[in-house]
């Protein structure tokens, strides 16, 4: 019997990372694996298949360790352990998505003799110290830190990265984008003669430059009606009163906030005529062939069309720097852009074949049962 513990922010409300922990929980219980997820964003459970994990809240999981006393800590990694202590697996795997849960993550391993995974699914740039560079070095040359692709790495480990990190590197896409669904689109909108789609969590950092970004587009074409369509929320509806505030005098534009839907209905999405998004939001509506501008997340400007002028969607490599209100513009007036096909038929078994590739990961680990010592870090 083997088991598999996620240690992830939130399972609550949707986003990204919510959609693939469920996508990887399905997957891995379909193979045998006994599942436990622990988080410490306490929201509404939106995915059907993660409300068994709502006891599962830990609060204390949103400090890095360094800030608590070690009687607490020794008292978390005692709770966590608790969750196999009394059964005889075969295989403990661990799996930490953000930079501060990879420290709990090594304890824990350590605690239970299990393989900790470091699979970043984070959006922020850190400084890293030399220390805490020395942990994710020791990570990375055992096989054990997933999602390894070259610019990752360079943005993750800044002035300590080196060239012989890219002998390490395991491409695993964090599939999440099966978030649209052939159901009946319930959602009426006000008439209009072109509408823009936004997708994804409101409190992410670009959101308040592509918002200040569609109002020049907006109020630039003044005799067009639009709609703004929003599906994602901030947690507190902060965001959704900014946005509502920096629209209220721009006549031409009708503001729809839809806030975490899931599914998504296909027939919502293809009435966008362009779509705005950031890593694997991106293809939401890209797949079902609405342009859609992909975002920078270090500038906030676009990267370009998804699929006909760029193929990323995180960060640029040598596509220029666009403002997106540009791009919305060229959207707008250049019906080249409108080429993409529908790409969503074959999607469950492309989530099989992503994650299968997540599995076979943990053929490349050393599994030798030694930790990094991070009460040094």
């Amino acid at each position: 019997m083997k088991k598999y513990i996620f240690l992830t922010p939130a399972i609550g409300n949707m986003g990204g990372s919510q959609m693939f922990v469920s996508n990887k929980c399905k997957f891995l219980q379909d193979r045998g694996w006994k599942v436990d997820v622990f988080f410490y964003q306490d929201f509404d459970v939106v995915l059907e298949n993660l409300k068994e994990y709502r006891s599962n809240f830990i609060k204390e999981l949103c400090y890095p360790f360094y800030y608590l006393t070690k009687n607490i800590i020794n008292n978390i990694i005692d709770l966590l352990g608790n969750q196999v202590c009394n059964a005889n697996y075969d295989e403990i795997v661990i799996e930490t998505h953000l930079y501060h849960l990879a420290y709990w993550g090594e304890m824990l391993a350590n605690k239970i003799g299990g393989i900790h995974i470091l699979y970043p699914l984070e959006e922020k740039t850190y400084h890293l110290t030399k220390k805490e560079a020395d942990f994710f070095e020791y990570k990375l040359k055992r096989w054990e830190c997933l999602n390894g692709y070259r610019k990752t790495l360079l943005r993750f480990m800044g002035e300590y990265y080196k060239k012989e990190y890219e002998a390490y590197i395991y491409e695993a896409n964090p599939i999440c984008s099966n978030v649209v669904a052939k159901i009946e689109n319930r959602c009426s909108f006000p008439k209009c003669d072109y509408t823009v789609l936004s997708v994804g969590r409101l409190e992410k950092p670009y959101v308040k430059t592509m918002l200040n970004e569609i109002k020049i587009f907006t109020t630039k074409y003044s005799s067009v009606k639009f709609n703004i369509i929003f599906i994602g929320a901030s947690a507190d509806g902060s965001v959704e009163d900014y946005i509502k505030d920096l629209f209220v005098k721009v006549c031409n534009v009708n503001i729809i906030l839809l806030g975490f839907l899931f599914p998504i209905p296909e027939d919502l999405i293809k009435q966008c005529d362009v779509g705005i998004a950031i890593s694997n939001s991106v293809l939401a509506s890209a797949e079902l062939g609405v342009p859609t501008i992909s975002i920078d997340a270090q500038d906030y400007m676009a990267l370009g069309v998804y699929g006909v002028t760029t193929t990323n969607r995180f960060l640029r490599e040598q596509e220029p720097q666009i403002p997106i209100s540009d791009l919305l513009e060229d959207v707008y007036l250049n019906k080249t852009f409108y080429t993409l096909n529908d790409r969503t038929s074959g999607m469950e078994n492309e989530v099989d074949i992503a994650l299968k590739v997540h599995l076979d990961f943990l053929e490349k680990g050393t599994h030798c049962k030694t930790y990094f010592d991070v009460m040094s870090v």
